[in-house]
């Protein structure tokens, strides 16, 4: 069985320019675009603005991230235009879910020209169609297109993050990082108590995942337009198994996030008795076309009774359905372990001190997390699919807007209007929400271009440096 012990390092990027004032107002802004202006005044001063996706200034239905702020300069088909426009509009509309449920119908209704207890599907379905009017205005016109494009902030390409890939400074591990580098064979494992967690879900068969991956269809930008069964199929494909090494907060990692306390400023925790692992589908630009990314974030309390944290755990896959990559990122931003998965004579592995062999048939990914730092440890391959303790596969976007102490009725986002963590800790105003992990440059200095979501073009390339 091959076992990776590592630690590694790696970048990422952002960018921004000044912006114009949109021109004035069609008749359909005049409906309902006031809807947006109103809400946004409300949920600022409630300080429950969702900082996840970035607002586009003057286009208050829309939001965007940074692979389609990559996009902005590239357009070059109205499909193109279309679907860039369309896609923020999802970003807006997912956002707007957490952040109504936050505030309150009650006090949303009244915004929108509706009685307090209209009920909050309807007061969503809305503020939706207000939106999809308003894009459909802009697409129509096009100085207002124009506009929006001016007012989204250009993100850089770059080539891919170079990582060092550092052995481990104990005998054992220095062994490990030798063995791998002479060929790949089994190094000296290191042995502790540890707590193993199975997914939920049956594996599917490779062939199976590439065939869900290219009978997608991918709209005029090349993104594959996914379903939600599909994503949550590729998601149960290719989960983890997680060990979680012996340490004082062993017992809470991979537990279920909840908030407790004051609304609308909880304390969050972790509820040991629930095993989950939070899980989003991403997509980064590779070699002129766009690879799917399978995000898998495991919650963690790495000082007991303070604040919580994530480890992001992210599969990049070729088309083929294989994992090209796996990476690992933790909430605070910081390294970046990055390992390309396939044989030698992929070009990823070909130029990376330490590569994993592609699995064999019904083998999964092991990693190996110390929870007390928040970091992968070691990486292997599991056959094991019967194991008694499994977690929940849960879309991340629930953390956006939790109950408060078990309540439906009291919600509240995980994170701040600034992006940060909720809680009184200190540590967690270190702890970023998806979007806002800045990468270390290798000296453990955060570098404010480089971000754990940039995009990545032309191509993925790794750096042998050790």
């Amino acid at each position: 069985m091959l076992r990776l012990r590592l630690t590694g390092l790696a970048l990422a990027l952002a960018g921004c320019t000044a912006v114009p004032a949109p021109p004035a107002a069609t008749r359909a802004d005049t409906e309902c675009g006031g809807w947006f202006t109103a809400l946004d005044s409300a949920l600022a001063g409630a300080g429950l603005r969702d900082a996840e996706a970035r607002p586009v200034p003057g286009f208050p239905y829309l939001r965007t991230s940074r692979l389609l702020r990559s996009f902005r300069d590239q357009l070059a088909l109205p499909s193109m235009l279309e679907s860039w426009l369309w896609r923020m509009r999802a970003l807006d509309q997912a956002a707007r879910r957490g952040e109504i449920g936050n505030l309150g119908t009650h006090r949303v209704a009244p915004l929108l020209g509706f009685a307090p207890d209209t009920p909050a599907p309807f007061l969503l379905q809305s503020l939706d169609e207000c939106g999809r009017r308003l894009v459909t205005a802009d697409l129509a016109d096009p100085s207002r297109l124009g506009a929006v494009r001016a007012a989204v902030t250009p993100e850089p390409l770059h080539a891919a993050p170079r990582p060092t890939y550092r052995p481990v400074s104990d005998e054992r591990g220095t062994a490990m990082a030798q063995a791998l580098a002479e060929g790949l064979q089994t190094p000296p494992a290191l042995e502790a108590e540890a707590r193993t967690l199975y997914p939920e879900g049956v594996a599917a068969r490779q062939a199976e995942a590439a065939m869900l991956l290219q009978s997608r269809r991918r709209d005029a930008l090349g993104i594959p337009v996914l379903t939600a069964s599909v994503e949550r199929r590729l998601l149960e494909t290719y989960a983890p198994v997680l060990t979680i090494e012996a340490s004082a907060t062993a017992a809470t990692a991979a537990s279920r996030v909840v908030l407790l306390g004051p609304q609308p400023r909880p304390v969050p925790g972790l509820d040991p008795d629930a095993p989950t692992v939070y899980t989003r589908v991403d997509a980064a630009r590779e070699g002129g076309s766009i690879a799917l990314q399978l995000v898998y974030s495991v919650w963690l309390n790495t000082v007991a009774g303070a604040a919580v944290e994530p480890l992001y755990l992210r599969l990049t896959l070729a088309s083929t359905g294989q994992v090209r990559r796996f990476e690992a990122m933790r909430g605070k931003g910081g390294d970046l372990l990055v390992v390309p998965v396939g044989g030698r004579g992929e070009p990823d592995a070909r130029r990376a001190a330490f590569a994993l062999p592609p699995p064999l048939q019904g083998q999964r990914l092991q990693v190996h997390i110390d929870a007390a730092n928040a970091s992968v440890t070691a990486l292997e391959y599991s056959t094991g699919t019967t194991g008694t303790a499994r977690y929940a596969l849960v879309p991340d976007i629930v953390l956006r807007s939790l109950p408060v102490d078990g309540d439906p009725r009291r919600r509240a986002s995980l994170y701040r209007d600034d992006g940060t963590v909720q809680g009184p800790h200190a540590a967690a105003a270190a702890v970023r929400q998806w979007g806002h992990q800045q990468v270390s440059d290798g000296a453990g200095l955060l570098r404010q271009a480089r971000y754990f979501d940039s995009p990545i073009e032309p191509s993925f390339a790794l750096e042998n440096r050790r």
